[in-house]
């Protein structure tokens, strides 16, 4: 073989942006290449390469932005920082409002306890984020570009960013839902009684009823953007991190299902898998350390809430007999948005575990291959098959709980059994739901019977014709 077919087999580019017009190397004429042409088709194939693939925070900033609208700091910035302060203070002054409204009237009611727990919950979720928003940033950065190395790149972010929309949307509508829903309870209460109870003092007498319900109005507006809107967006930007952590290990599970096959140099390919893996681990657990503390407040104030309304819903008469339906509306809205979002949370953080712990087949099909092994290689394969047996990669509450599919059910389970604890424990609700069980048999007998008459009706007909 010559040196110019040895040359050219190589693959080496021929490119002279000077005088030569012979390759140096095989002495074959080769076409002088221009600069500005060769600029612009770099720029372009570097414009096309990013418009497919989608950065972490590019992914993220749907639910970053809406987090910031409604106080939260997530990133840090003096703008944002201001505007979170601010927020925080209005939070403040609710909850204080709250709680001299329920000292001061002596009513420990399930709707001013649920108030105040919100109120709460919200205060602290959005000061944890403001406090842990530098080491957010970092987390995201190094996600970010833990990325970057696997086979498909930001590419395999795209279906990543479509759902994180979608959830920011479903957020966006569940919030616009309650505050029809606040706006309606109010508009069906006095609007004396309301501004008193808000204000803690009688309305100027030159104020009509409109402009109460104007004042009541706006404050139960806030209330329920910079309040609850922490409370939606939190758990949002949770599960948008899951799926972004889930994808990124199921894109590397792709990798090693990749080794089973024929591989000349397996025990290098297997140290930058295994070395990879680790890497992943290390960002949930960098990850765990931010939301960790967040997920178990969340979590404990989703359990007491589902538990009050649960005791609500089978104890208040208004819910029981359906008397007002704004009220049923608001309680079934809560109802809905607490399970889905809880089901949400847990379904995506379970994923992450799953996910990380997906590849241990595979491994152990690799194992079988120990012929080909050396002995540098037979030890990484063992270490890598202890760090996915041993403890469970995932993200907790706080190193309280690991949230998986376990946790899902036992929640569950915990959930059914309380509330089948208050229907027995609660005559009127035992028989509410009797009567309502023997409503639907009966309908539903009645419409069997009147099928049944139609259809006789309709044979007597078809005689007499005969």
């Amino acid at each position: 073989m010559t040196k110019t077919v040895m040359h050219h087999l190589l693959g080496i580019e021929h490119r002279f942006r000077g005088s030569p017009s012979r390759c140096r190397l095989c002495g074959r004429a080769v076409h002088r290449v221009s600069p500005q042409i060769d600029g612009m088709k770099h720029r372009g194939s570097t414009r096309q390469e990013r418009g497919k693939q989608y950065s972490c925070s590019a992914v993220l900033r749907p639910v970053i932005a809406t987090l910031r609208i409604v106080g939260v700091c997530v990133l840090p910035s003096l703008g944002c920082r201001l505007w979170a302060m601010t927020v925080t203070l209005f939070r403040l002054l609710y909850l204080g409002s709250c709680i001299s409204n329920m000292v001061l009237n002596n009513s420990f009611a399930f709707e001013y306890i649920s108030v105040v727990l919100t109120t709460a919950s919200s205060l602290l979720a959005s000061c944890l984020l403001n406090i842990s928003s530098a080491e957010l940033r970092r987390a995201i950065e190094k996600l970010d570009t833990t990325i970057k190395q696997l086979p498909a790149g930001k590419g395999s972010l795209k279906n990543c960013f479509r759902r994180v929309v979608g959830l920011t949307l479903i957020g966006w509508l569940y919030l616009i839902l309650r505050l029809i829903a606040a706006i309606s309870i109010v508009d069906n209460q006095p609007a004396q009684q309301q501004f008193q109870s808000i204000f803690y003092r009688k309305p100027p007498d030159h104020f009509t009823d409109l402009a109460m319900y104007i004042c009541v109005g706006l404050v139960s507006g806030l209330e329920v953007f910079f309040i609850q809107g922490a409370l939606i967006f939190t758990p949002v930007l949770f599960m948008s991190v899951c799926m972004i952590l889930a994808e990124a290990y199921a894109e590397h599970n792709r990798v090693i299902v990749n080794l089973v096959g024929p591989t000349e140099d397996l025990g290098s390919e297997f140290n930058r898998v295994r070395s990879f893996h680790e890497k992943l681990c290390s960002l949930v657990t960098y990850m765990d350390s931010i939301f960790g503390k967040v997920i178990f407040f969340w979590f404990l104030f989703l359990v007491v809430t589902v538990c009050m309304d649960i005791t609500q819903l089978f104890t208040d008469d208004t819910l029981l007999k359906n008397k007002t339906q704004d009220d049923v509306f608001f309680f079934s809205l809560k109802v809905i948005y607490s399970v889905l979002s809880f089901l949400g949370t847990c379904a995506t953080a379970a994923g992450v575990s799953q996910q990380a712990h997906d590849s241990l087949p595979t491994v152990h099909a690799l194992t079988l291959r120990t012929s080909r092994m050396d002995l540098d290689t037979k030890l990484q394969v063992q270490f890598f098959l202890n760090r996915l047996t041993s403890p469970t990669v995932g993200l907790s509450g706080w190193n309280f709980f690991t949230i998986n599919k376990g946790f899902i059910l036992n929640v569950s389970a915990a959930l059914v059994t309380y509330t089948v604890v208050v229907i027995q424990m609660n005559p009127k609700a035992m028989r509410v739901i009797h009567h309502l069980v023997a409503q639907t048999v009966s309908n539903g007998t009645t419409a069997n019977g009147n099928s049944d008459s139609n259809e006789s009706n309709g044979n007597s007909t078809n005689s007499t014709s005969y």
